[in-house]
């Protein structure tokens, strides 16, 4: 028999998220930045990592020292030109070559330095050995860009000069003089280079040294230029040649391009030792740096790389005691260098993807260069800035934060790393300042999930109520009320439901929670009115159920209890004359044509069966 009453048991009610809502904002507000100089841009250009050499064409006539006299110490500052002009001792000088000076000074302070050249002229006709007019005048010519004759001039000047001021001015303009020929000729060599025409531009810089075979620039040019044709033994040679003929200062740069050619011809066993170092086998590491070892002595890079990896051995500590060979200890900033350069793939792919705005790809970069090793603080700054960049992303989008517990393990991350990148001297101010701003974030987001999880365990009670009450109406829709006493455990459960909701609207203020109460409170009395409209067909339905129950009882009972004698003959009668009357008092209850009459059909034909047979 199919129950009719379910289809009134279809209210649902929908559980509190995230706890009751209040005033109280979901996200965190941005914090001032007020008093912070907060900078968040990275240029890893700044930091000086090992690399590859390479050959450098640009930028050699500000690396070559300026030859002096003595002990005196010369640069190429122009701005001491300018000074040069107005410190011309003109009472040393006869009048008529002191209004000649004066002339020509007040046409070169208007940079008239053609029109200057002619006053100097006359006064040199006078004295030849004036090493004012001289001067002016080879300063005349560095003005026009003639500084080939600018320095015939001043090399005059310097024969005749006594006073030491002036000869420092004299060696001030030559070297600036010499700076710009350089420059000059370096364009035209790199746009060479440019192009690999390799040949013209050796030849270039042979015919330079023809006239000039001291000059440091071409000396080392030619070096260049023989490496890039692979000719670095040669290159070699002449840098070895060079170091003898220039004065100390600028042997430096030729000592520095052969430690350079030596460093590419070993670069093979670095970069073996950096792989083993990257997959944490110093062990392995120190034997590919072995056929390098003595080429490569003393070099920067090779021992830095050659510590590292003897402090990362098991028992590095007492095996460099003990080693043969002198270990050199890492200072900070050598240590730095080295981790940037075996941590150059992660690095490089991590500020790729945070120039891309793809934060949570630079983090996955970052976090496995920690793993190799987590003590580059430049990667720890990065690292820092994509986790923080990332949290910021999202807010700024307005989209769902992943979840408190994250954001806050996050920021933790990020200010952990802006107190390792803290200490460099480069990165220090601005780590500290974002670092700041990472706490202040990370402050207000622990205020919130403490009021979350305040507002979660106000929601937990109710919440319950909420998915009692849906569960009851469930079984309610779906199942059916056949009984009485089902009837009653329904209103008993809805009873309960009544009480834990009342109590919980006691002493509570009026918000998310108690107005959902309230709902459920109207709910339940409207089911208690259902109930109680049911009841009647409940009853007249357990008539049917009831005997549908008996004759089914019955018949098992025959199963089990054959009729065998007169007395089981006349017990099976009265068992079947009493649901004969249960039969007629349901009938009695019901129409003709409902379906409770059609069941009460069938156990009646089913009784009259089981009837003929106990008469026969």
């Amino acid at each position: 028999m199919t129950n009719k009453n379910n289809s009134s048991f279809r209210e649902r009610f929908t559980e509190i998220g995230k706890g009751l809502k209040h005033e109280k904002p979901e996200r965190p507000v941005l914090p001032s930045t007020e008093g912070l100089r907060l900078d968040t841009s990275f240029d890893i250009s700044q930091f000086e990592g090992f690399a590859e050499p390479q050959a450098e064409i640009e930028g050699i006539a500000d690396k070559v020292k300026p030859t002096g006299m003595g002990d005196l110490r010369i640069d190429a500052d122009l701005g001491k030109l300018d000074e040069g002009i107005q410190k011309i001792q003109k009472q040393k000088i006869n009048e008529k070559i002191r209004r000649l000076i004066e002339e020509a000074q007040k046409l070169i302070i208007k940079k008239q330095f053609r029109r200057a050249i002619t006053p100097l002229d006359k006064a040199l006709e006078v004295d030849h050995t004036s090493v004012e007019a001289l001067y002016l005048k080879g300063y005349c010519h560095f003005g026009l860009k003639n500084y080939d004759t600018a320095i015939i001039i001043l090399n005059d000047a310097r024969k005749y000069a006594r006073d030491r001021e002036m000869i420092v001015l004299i060696l001030v303009l030559q070297a600036a003089c010499t700076r710009a020929i350089i420059e000059a000729f370096e364009i035209k060599l790199g746009a060479l280079i440019k192009k690999k025409r390799f040949k013209e531009a050796l030849a270039l810089v042979e015919r330079e040294l023809q006239d000039q075979p001291s000059n440091v620039a071409f000396l080392y040019h030619k070096c260049d230029v023989l490496f890039l044709m692979g000719r670095k033994s040669q290159a070699k040679q002449v840098a070895l040649d060079a170091m003898n003929r220039v004065d100390r200062a600028n042997a430096t740069l030729f000592k520095g391009f052969i430690d350079y050619i030596t460093v590419q011809e070993n670069q093979r066993y670095l970069e073996a030792a950096r792989i083993a170092l990257r997959r944490g086998d110093p062990t392995q590491a120190l034997k590919k740096l072995e056929p390098c070892r003595i080429a490569l002595a003393g070099n920067e890079q090779y021992e830095a790389i050659h510590a590292y990896a003897k402090k990362k051995k098991p028992g590095g500590f007492l095996g460099s005691i003990f080693s043969r060979y002198k270990v050199v200890s890492l200072t900070d900033g050598i240590r730095q260098k080295l981790l940037q350069w075996l941590l150059t793939e992660e690095l490089n792919a991590g500020v790729l993807a945070m120039n891309a705005g793809k934060f949570d790809n630079a983090t996955v970069s970052f976090v496995a260069a920690a793993k190799i090793d987590n003590g580059c603080r430049i990667i720890c700054f990065l690292h820092g800035l994509a986790i923080f960049n990332g949290f910021q992303q999202a807010f700024n989008k307005k989209e769902e934060l992943p979840s408190i517990e994250h954001s806050i393990k996050s920021l933790e991350t990020a200010s952990e790393l802006f107190a390792c990148s803290s200490t460099d001297p480069v990165l220090g101010e601005q780590s500290a300042n974002v670092r700041k701003l990472v706490d202040n974030y990370h402050s207000q987001l622990q205020e919130l999930a403490r009021e979350r999880a305040r507002r979660e365990k106000e929601a937990k009670p109710v919440n319950e109520l909420v998915k009692d009450y849906n569960a009851l109406m469930d079984s309610l829709e779906y199942g059916r009320i056949g009984s009485i006493s089902e009837l009653e455990r329904a209103e008993s459960k809805f009873r309960n439901l009544h009480q834990r909701a009342d109590k919980l609207c006691k002493h509570r203020n009026r918000d998310q929670g108690r107005d959902l109460l309230d709902q459920i409170i109207v709910a339940i009395d409207r089911n208690f009115k259902e109930l109680n409209a049911i009841r009647g067909k409940v009853r007249k339905n357990q008539l049917v159920t009831d005997c549908v129950t008996s004759f089914n009882s019955m018949m098992k009972y025959f199963e089990i209890n054959p009729v065998r004698t007169q007395s089981d003959l006349k017990k099976a009668r009265g068992i079947t004359i009493n649901i004969f009357n249960k039969v007629a008092d349901a009938r009695a209850k019901h129409s003709p044509g409902s379906e409770a009459w059609r069941v009460l059909d069938k156990i009646e034909e089913a009784l009259n069966n089981v009837k003929r047979q106990l008469y026969q």
